[in-house]
Order: C-alpha cells, then sequence, then structure tokens
C-alpha cells in the first residue's frame, strides 16, 4: 500500500486521503494502545467540533505539552476547520510563555499536566485567554470530556467542523523562533505554505506506509512538524513516540524504526 505524492491543498484534505487510504492501519503505536488512522480522524472531528461550539472559530488556539498523541490531535483539530495553530516550545519560561501568548493573542490553550499549573499562573496576566484545556486532568475543558461532546453533537448531526472550509492562502498557523540571539519572531504560515513544503519533501524521502518513524524533537519545531508527523501521515506509516533521548537506540531496536528526524 504506497500512495503516491498527490496534490494536497489542505491539512484537512490530506487528512481526510490518509483516512480513507490507510483506514484501520495504525497511526499511532502506543506503550498501551494504537490508534488507527480512522480513529485519529473522528477523535479531529469531534475535538474539532467541540472548539466551535465553545466559540472558538477563527481564533488563536495554543498547544504546549511534551510529544503525544492527544498534541496531534488538537493540532489538526485547531488548523482542520477551527481556528489558527500556535504551536508553543516546552522549554520556555512562564514570562516567555506570558509575552508570546500576548502577541499572538491566543484564546485558547491545550497543555499537559506538567505545563498547566504555569498556564493558570500567567493567565492573570493575560485578557484573551479564555480557555485552557488539559489533556491529563479532568473536568469541563479537559480533552477527553471534549472528545465526547464532540461525538454527541455530531451523532445529533452537527456537521459544522466536518464541513469546515479552508482558505489555503490565509495564515493558519503561527510559528515562533527560537529568539536565540534577540526576541523570538512570529513567523505566519498558510496551507498552501505547509502542504507545498510537505508534497516536495514526499518527493525527496520516499517512505510509505510500511515504515516505522520514530519521533524524537518537540512536535512543535518545524522539522519534526514537517518531517515526521506530517510527512508520515500523508504517506501512511506509523509513528512510535520516543519517551527519552537515552532510549533511541532500544526504540529504534523494539520498534524497528525505518526512519526519523534529528538534527546535530
Amino acid at each position: 500500500m504506497n500512495k503516491e505524492n498527490e496534490r494536497i491543498v489542505d491539512l484537512k484534505e490530506m487528512l481526510d486521503k490518509s483516512a480513507k487510504c490507510y483506514g484501520n492501519k495504525t497511526i499511532y503505536k502506543l506503550r498501551n494502545k494504537e490508534i488507527s488512522y480512522i480513529e485519529m480522524q473522528e477523535m479531529v472531528n469531534f475535538l474539532g467540533t467541540s472548539l466551535l461550539k465553545m466559540g472558538l472559530k477563527d481564533k488563536k488556539i495554543a498547544i504546549i505539552s511534551e510529544n503525544r498523541y492527544e498534541w496531534e490531535i488538537a493540532y489538526f483539530a485547531i488548523v482542520c476547520g477551527t481556528g489558527i495553530g500556535v504551536p508553543l516550545d516546552k522549554s520556555l519560561t512562564a514570562k516567555e510563555i506570558t509575552t508570546v501568548l500576548k502577541r499572538s493573542e491566543v484564546e485558547a490553550v491545550f497543555c499537559s499536566e506538567k505545563y498547566e499549573k504555569m498556564i493558570v499562573e500567567v493567565k492573570k496576566d493575560l485578557a484573551d485567554l479564555k480557555y485552557i484545556i488539559s489533556f491529563d486532568n479532568q473536568g469541563e475543558r479537559a480533552f477527553s470530556t471534549l472528545l465526547e461532546e464532540g461525538k454527541i453533537l455530531i451523532e445529533n448531526g452537527n456537521n459544522e467542523f466536518i464541513n469546515a472550509k479552508i482558505d489555503n492562502e490565509e495564515t493558519g498557523f503561527i510559528m515562533f523562533t527560537s529568539g536565540t540571539t534577540e526576541k523570538s519572531k512570529a513567523i505566519m504560515l498558510s496551507h498552501k505554505n505547509v502542504c507545498s513544503d510537505l508534497v516536495n519533501v514526499g518527493k525527496i524521502f520516499p517512505i510509505n506506509s510500511e515504515d516505522i518513524a520514530l519521533s524524537v524533537l518537540p512536535l512543535n519545531h518545524v522539522l519534526e512538524g514537517l518531517f515526521c508527523m506530517l510527512l508520515t501521515i500523508y504517506k501512511g506509516a506509523m509513528r512510535i513516540y520516543c519517551k527519552d533521548i537515552e532510549d533511541i537506540v532500544e526504540d529504534i531496536n523494539k520498534y524497528k524504526i525505518s526512519f526519523m528526524g534529528a538534527v546535530p
């Protein structure tokens, strides 16, 4: 099963095509379960439907977390019909997080338990920030709760997110540079930008649905986001998350890894 480097106009189209093409094939092999392409798309639809119900259409939504499949579900739920995605570096300090959230006028943040307390603390200084959505803790705005609510909405006929149209020339993503030499810069990207790169990268790196990729770099990293996350979904590959940098060799052998992105 090997999909050609077909043209895609936005990431919503890419996700739809991959779900149809690879269906029940595993996309995420986790330590305790496996998630298929169709299950992944369903979760994206559930979450996106809930985000629209919360009034977040065309709003900026950030994500800060360690690498995990929920990060990706949130990412696609944001950019495939809700609003503008703002992936954040998990090494940012509270002061830096406050600055980038304020500059980008973020109205909701997805975060893991590790960063939730910090986001709660900086929220008082952010007039635009309305929602903190936890990947781990339960509650009214928990990730799992929104999935359930979105599922019910769709079952009751709400197809607003599923039928959402993407303007692939408008800003769909705001990426912040590392700011190692001066104040970080906010880079505005469109679906057209990202998909053009993705299709061309796919021509250079001929991976296919038989490949197994190891996700090592942070998902907000442009290289990891394009080279590993998007490329593997586009090509129907399976993904493993590396829990610790010291486990790379063990993971490569254990899961028979054939593909990964890295930096010197």
